[in-house]
């Protein structure tokens, strides 16, 4: 069997089971999640303050991409960096949904003293949360499909690990700097295990200051 006709029996609905129209759903939201990730590429190589980073990972990708250490190395990097992003829209989607709770409850102040003026105010606020709450729904859903494909084997997820390696530690880096308290917070509970690590002419202290 050639792979064509094996991606159409994947893609066939079957003949017992699951209905048409449920499978349907599914093939929308694979198709969905494609143009997502088009997107979302779009946006790391449209970013010019990537260049430098991409063009080392398109290096790192045809010198060394074969090499069993760097391929596990680039998407284990791919996999943290998909999960910061969902813990990120998480964030945003509880939020959203709390606002959105509100506003149908209409449990928050009113500038309005006129009822009128307050209907329109309640229904205003209502529509406009309803809109942030499902965009972020649906951002939440695209990042969830981006953590599980990371985990894939296929030829697509390791080449974009490797090509995008840099960029992806760039963000951790990133994420790290805007949280440092807590970050030096987590290495002082696991002193143990970094002094084993560190250099014999580096102390943990050190270390720390350089953190700082």
């Amino acid at each position: 069997m050639n792979s064509l006709s094996l991606y159409d029996s994947l893609l066939r609905p079957p003949l017992e089971g699951l209905p048409k129209s449920v499978w349907a759903v599914f093939l929308v939201g694979h198709r969905v999640h494609r143009m997502w990730c088009f997107y979302r590429k779009g946006k790391v190589y449209g970013n010019q303050e990537n260049f430098r980073a991409l063009a080392a990972g398109h290096a790192l990708y045809c010198t060394a991409g074969q090499l069993p250490m760097v391929r596990l190395a680039a998407q284990s990097v791919l996999i943290a960096t998909r999960a910061m992003h969902c813990k990120e829209q998480q964030g945003h989607f509880s939020e959203s949904f709390v606002e959105w709770r509100e506003a149908i409850e209409g449990t928050y102040p009113v500038p309005y003293k006129r009822s009128s003026e307050k209907l329109m105010y309640r229904a205003e606020r209502i529509a406009v949360c309803s809109k942030k709450f499902f965009s972020d729904g649906f951002l939440l859903s695209m990042r969830l499909m981006d953590l599980i494909e990371a985990h894939s084997f296929s030829a697509e997820t390791k080449s974009d690990a490797i090509k995008e390696l840099f960029t992806n530690c760039m963000q951790h880096i990133e994420a790290l700097s805007k949280n440092r308290s807590t970050l030096v917070s987590e290495l002082h509970k696991h002193r143990v295990l970094i002094e084993k690590l560190l250099p014999s002419n580096i102390s943990f202290d050190d270390f720390i200051t350089k953190v700082n």
